[in-house]
C-alpha cells in the first residue's frame, strides 16, 4: 500500500517524467495548475528564532511554485504538541488540507549560538520523510531556513532547490547612480555592494560566488572590475580606449569573456586568460557581437551578433573555430543566458513593440515564450538548478527584478522597495 508521500511523487513524476530532473508544474493559481499544501507548524523553543527560520522557508517554498504554504492559526488550528511525528496533530493539519509538515525546534548554548532541528512529515501517515539539524549565529537563520527549502525540494522532488544562493542587481534605488546591490534569491533583505556614485553595469558571478565582474565608469571609462563580495575590495580586471562589457567568467573560474568595442560599431568577443594574461578573440566579424555567455562545459560560448543584418544569437565552439546561428525566428534577440543543464538559452526577443523573455533549446530549435506582458521584460538569469529565471521587468512602469519558471507558469516580483532594479544575475549555490 503506498503511503501519501509516494502517491503524491508518483503523481509529479508523471507531469516531469523522471525523478532526476524532477520540476514539479505546480503554481500557487492558474489555469490547470496545481500547488501542494505544505505545513509549517509552530517552532519549538526559542520562538523568535524558530520564527524566523519559518518565515524564510515558508517565502522560499512560496516562490518556488510548487507549494502552497500553511502556518497554524492562532486559535482552532492543530494542537501540535511537539516536533516528533507522534507529538503532530496530523488529523486537524489535514483538515487544513496539509500534505506535509515542516517541523522546528530550536536550541541555543551557552556561547549564544543556535541550533535549529527541522523535519519534514507526512501528513496522512506521520512517517518522515526527511530532516536536518543547522548551527550559527543568529543573524545566518533565514540562511538556514533557505538551505531547508532545497533539502524540501530535494526530497519530493529529488532536485536541490535554489535558495541557499544570492541575486546581484543593478539598482538607482540610492539616487541616480547605478550601484551593484545583492539580495538573498528570496529576494529580502538586499544589501548594496557599491557607494561609489558611478555607473555600474551587468554583474556577473565567480562560480564560487566570491566575486562579481562588472562594468563600470569608476575611473571615467568603461572599464571591467571586480568586486570581492565580501571584503568589498575592487579592482580593474582590463581597460583600454574602446568600451568592455559583458564580462562574464569560464565555469572553472580560469577565464573571462567580454564583449571589447574595436571600432565604430564594431565589437568583438574575447577571452581573457588572467594567470597568463593571454588573449583569444573568438569572433572576427566587422560588426557588433556582444553579450557572452559560457556552456557549462566551458567549451561553447552564445553571444549577441549583428552579422546576419539583425541581432541574433550566435553559438560559437571553441575548439573547432566554428560559429553557428541559435535564432531564426524574430527580428531581434539578445541576452543569452546559458541553463545550468546545457541544453536551453533564455534571450531577450523583441514582440511587437516590447522585449520578452525567450527559451530556446539548443537541439532541435523549439523556442518557447516565457513572458508576455505590456512593459519590457530583459536580461534573464537562470538560477543554479535551472528551474527558474530571474529578469528585469517593467510590466509595473519600473525596472524591477521578477522570478518566474522556465515556463513562465508563474511569475513573481521578487525584490520590493526598489525603483531602477535592472540586470539581475544569479549566483550558483552558495555551498
Amino acid at each position: 500500500m503506498w503511503s501519501r508521500t509516494a502517491v503524491v511523487l508518483a503523481a509529479i513524476l508523471m507531469l516531469t517524467g523522471s525523478l532526476a530532473g524532477a520540476q514539479v508544474r505546480g503554481t500557487i493559481s492558474g489555469p490547470g495548475q496545481t500547488a501542494f499544501p505544505i505545513g509549517i507548524a509552530v517552532p519549538a523553543g526559542d520562538g523568535a528564532v524558530g520564527e524566523a527560520f519559518a518565515a524564510a522557508l515558508g517565502r522560499d517554498l512560496q516562490l518556488s511554485g510548487l507549494f502552497s504554504v500553511l502556518r497554524a492559526p492562532a486559535t482552532g488550528g492543530p494542537a501540535d504538541r511537539g516536533v516528533e511525528a507522534e507529538q503532530l496533530d496530523l488529523a486537524g493539519w489535514t483538515a487544513l488540507g496539509a500534505r506535509w509538515v515542516v517541523t522546528l525546534a530550536v536550541t541555543r548554548d551557552g556561547s549564544g549560538a543556535v541550533g535549529v532541528e527541522a523535519r519534514l512529515i507526512d501528513a496522512a501517515d506521520g512517517q518522515r520523510v526527511g530532516g536536518k539539524r543547522y548551527e550559527g549565529r543568529r543573524d545566518e537563520i533565514a540562511r538556514m531556513g533557505d538551505r531547508f527549502a532545497d533539502h524540501v525540494l530535494f526530497l519530493l522532488t529529488g532536485e536541490r532547490g535554489p535558495f541557499d544562493s544570492e541575486i546581484a542587481f543593478i539598482s538607482t534605488r540610492g539616487g541616480r547612480f547605478k550601484e551593484i546591490w545583492v539580495s538573498p534569491a528570496r529576494g529580502e533583505g538586499a544589501r548594496p555592494l557599491t557607494h561609489n556614485r558611478s555607473i555600474h553595469l551587468t554583474p556577473r558571478w565567480s562560480p564560487d560566488a566570491s566575486r562579481i565582474l562588472f562594468t563600470s565608469f569608476l575611473q571615467g571609462h568603461p572599464w571591467v572590475y571586480e568586486i570581492d563580495v565580501r571584503s568589498l575590495k575592487i579592482r580593474r580586471v582590463m581597460g583600454g580606449r574602446g568600451m568592455a562589457m559583458g564580462a562574464t567568467f569560464s565555469p572553472d573560474g580560469s577565464a573571462i569573456a567580454l564583449a571589447r568595442e574595436v571600432g565604430s560599431g564594431d565589437s568583438e568577443i574575447v577571452i581573457l586568460h588572467p594567470g597568463s594574461r593571454a588573449t583569444d578573440v573568438v569572433s572576427t566579424e566587422k560588426t557588433l557581437d556582444v553579450s557572452p555567455s559560457w556552456s557549462p562545459d566551458g567549451r561553447r560560448l552564445a553571444f549577441c551578433s549583428g552579422r546576419a543584418g539583425t541581432p541574433q544569437i550566435f553559438i560559437a565552439d571553441l575548439a573547432a573555430g566554428t560559429v553557428r546561428r541559435l535564432t531564426l525566428q524574430g527580428g531581434y534577440n539578445t541576452e543569452p543566458a546559458w541553463s545550468p543543464s546545457g541544453d536551453r538559452i533564455a534571450y531577450t526577443g523583441r514582440v511587437g513593440g516590447s522585449f520578452q523573455i525567450f527559451v530556446q533549446e539548443i537541439e532541435g530549435n523549439r523556442v518557447h515564450q516565457v513572458t508576455s506582458t505590456g512593459g519590457d521584460n530583459t536580461s534573464p538569469a537562470w538560477s543554479p538548478d535551472g528551474r527558474y529565471l530571474a529578469f528585469s521587468s517593467r510590466r509595473s512602469g519600473r525596472d524591477e527584478v521578477w522570478i518566474s519558471d522556465w515556463h513562465g507558469w508563474r511569475q513573481t516580483r521578487l525584490i520590493e522597495g526598489g525603483a531602477g532594479d535592472t540586470s539581475p544575475a544569479w549566483s550558483g549555490w552558495l555551498e
